[in-house]
């Protein structure tokens, strides 16, 4: 039993590791909280951690261009 909560909490770490890397990476984009490119990277980081290490990798100068293209996507824009 412990070694599972262990395994839990490492879990978690990690996701809370990788939403802040891409809270951190989405406010040097400067886009503000109200502008729909921010709203749809914050739904993006939710569906999954492969999209949050995409985001991750991307250059600055991409993330825009991939933000739009997913938001159309799944119609959040």
């Amino acid at each position: 039993m412990e070694q599972n909560q262990r395994s839990e909490q490492n879990q978690r770490s990690e996701v809370d590791k990788d939403i802040n890397a891409c809270m951190e990476k989405l406010a040097k984009m400067e886009w503000g909280e109200e502008d729909e490119r921010h709203k749809t990277a914050l739904l993006l980081f939710g569906e999954s951690a492969d999209v949050r290490k995409v985001w991750l990798r991307l250059s600055h100068t991409s993330c825009e261009s991939w933000v739009m293209g997913a938001g159309r996507k799944y119609g959040y824009l």
